[in-house]
């Protein structure tokens, strides 16, 4: 019976609803004993496999009628006109907090520094103890700047 009415599809080219998008049947073939069944999907040929005539019945549930509503378009129409040119978006530079302006170079080169350590200790083992140094250096910065914003955040 699916066979049926699949077949009535394929040569209705009827548009109908599947998941949001228009599909129109197009063919089917029993491949191996498994049907696949070309479905064109926003005018994008898509491939399903089902593997017998029961599973290809419950999947025809989820096609439904594509039914348009005239005066519905014509609403749609009559409501998409724009009273107000649209103005191209305008480029605003994002605030940064006062601390990070101020130390801005500071931590640049702070990060750079941490960077290189870290290619250091990659070819020198003998690195690693003189780089724990300057990574308590660097947690104890990070430590005061949080200090810092948190004040600032509290006034």
């Amino acid at each position: 019976m699916s066979l049926l009415k699949l077949q009535s599809l394929i040569d209705s080219s009827e548009q109908l609803v599947y998941r949001d998008q228009i599909a129109v049947m197009r063919s089917f073939e029993n491949k191996r004993g498994a049907y696949e069944i070309v479905v064109e999907l926003d005018q994008v040929p898509t491939i399903f496999k089902k593997q017998n005539e029961e599973a290809i019945n419950l999947w025809l549930e989820n096609f439904k009628p594509a039914s348009i509503d005239k005066e519905e378009c014509y609403e749609l129409k009559v409501d998409a006109k724009v009273d107000k040119p649209t103005v191209p978006a305008k480029f605003s530079p994002r605030a940064e907090p006062a601390i990070y302006t101020e130390n801005k170079e500071a931590l640049m080169s702070l990060s750079k520094a941490l960077l290189e350590d870290i290619e250091k200790i990659r070819k020198d083992t003998g690195y690693v103890a003189q780089a724990n140094q300057i990574c308590n250096s660097v947690n104890t910065i990070v430590n005061i700047t949080k200090q810092q914003l948190k004040l600032l955040t509290e006034n």
